[in-house]
């Protein structure tokens, strides 16, 4: 099965008829009452749009709103209601079609947990050659264009992306998801109260926490919150993240200032991925290491890369309105800065310590960001 959100556009109904002509049921779920193709795009599809308004396995659900979305690629269901009646629709994959709506599309963030760019569009993963692939699993999108021949090349693209996905005997994929060391827990309920998802429960017979894992994000917020380190993540267990800053504390700086410039995967990474591929320099001895979410970085990974000798750490994060995991960001601002308080009572200067705001279409400016800083530390006094 395929769902394609906010479908009586002319891209969502182009996306119909090559998933419906493939065999596949299709749901056209829309929050308007009425489809809103002009008459111009109606003349020249007039063929297409009465073959998917005709299908069999075409269902329309209009003046609809989607409630939740639980799962992972080729095995989701999506909570949908229609005036007060909820209904749940097992789907495999799906492209969301939202035209230039920013306020629309910012509600659907919260449901998909989808990055928008710096126009409030949703954001793919790659601008120029991955246009309709977003960063979680299973979920497309086609992007805005006012040319029929684009509008047509792009839904083509996410057809085929959710097609690969259906037509596969097996999909086979990394979860993401905390795990529970239930010989530390104790219970508490802390990551109850942390986690966005409702991925988080206590086993009543056991009276430890368990996970959902078609609901877990692998943000690491319950990590970093949990009393007695009886969480972890299976992506970027804690042992990983401290390994690598041992190893990293090694590289020789041949006496410039050492960095450690910690990097969520949605945003950070990606900005300073493009400094890369786009020819920027900036200088060797700012180490990046990347991380699941700016929630996943916890006040232990400050202090013992300073304890390694680290010259400052840099956090790159994903803008507060942008991260996927909704309060990720917000919740590292938090932390991190009433933890400069600590590195002050260590003899630290807590300026040694940045967080800054990144977006992946930003290109450069984590490097920017990060060279930026290597000059500040060259002249900071450490204050005793």
């Amino acid at each position: 099965m395929a769902y394609t959100h906010d479908s009586p556009s002319i891209e969502g109904a182009m996306v119909a008829e090559r998933l419906l002509s493939h065999g596949y049921r299709v749901y056209l779920i829309d929050k308007e009452p009425k489809a809103r193709i002009s008459e111009e795009e109606m003349s020249q599809l007039r063929t297409s749009i009465g073959y998917i308004l005709g299908h069999k396995n075409l269902k329309v659900l209009s003046e609809t709103t989607i409630d939740k979305l639980i799962g992972h690629e080729g095995d989701f269901v999506l909570t949908v209601d229609k005036n007060g009646q909820t209904e749940q629709l097992p789907v495999g994959a799906v492209v969301i079609t939202a035209g230039d709506d920013s306020a629309y599309i910012n509600d659907l963030r919260s449901v998909f947990y989808l990055d928008v760019d710096e126009n409030g569009s949703l954001r793919p993963i790659n601008r120029d050659t991955m246009v309709t692939t977003t960063l979680r699993l299973g979920i497309f999108m086609v992007p805005v264009t006012g040319e029929l021949r684009f509008k047509a090349a792009y839904a083509d693209s996410a057809a085929l992306n959710v097609i690969s996905i259906l037509d596969s005997e097996e999909v086979i994929f990394e979860v993401p998801v905390s795990q529970v060391d239930e010989r530390l827990c104790g219970g508490c309920g802390t990551c109850i109260k942390t986690c966005m998802f409702k991925a988080s429960n206590i086993d009543e017979s056991k009276r430890l926490a368990s996970v959902d894992v078609m609901r877990c994000r692998g943000c690491g917020n319950c990590v970093t919150s949990c009393p007695t380190g009886a969480r972890d993540l299976l992506t970027y267990p804690t042992k990983y993240l401290h390994s690598a800053i041992e190893i990293l504390a090694e590289y020789p700086s041949k006496g410039d200032p050492k960095l450690l410039f910690l990097l969520c995967e949605s945003c950070g990474y990606p900005s300073l991925d493009h400094a890369g591929t786009s020819g920027m320099e900036y200088p060797a001895s700012i180490l990046p290491l990347g991380v699941k979410c700016g929630a996943r970085v916890d006040t232990q990974l400050i202090l013992e890369a300073f304890a390694k000798g680290f010259d400052g750490v840099i956090i790159g994060k994903c803008k507060e309105d942008r991260c996927q995991n909704l309060v990720g960001s917000v919740d590292l601002d938090r932390r991190a800065n009433l933890f400069r308080e600590i590195l002050r009572s260590r003899g630290i200067n807590s300026e040694r310590l940045r967080i800054v705001g990144l977006d992946g279409c930003e290109g450069g400016k984590a490097a920017e960001e990060a060279g930026a800083f290597f000059k500040d530390l060259k002249v900071m006094e450490v204050v005793v």
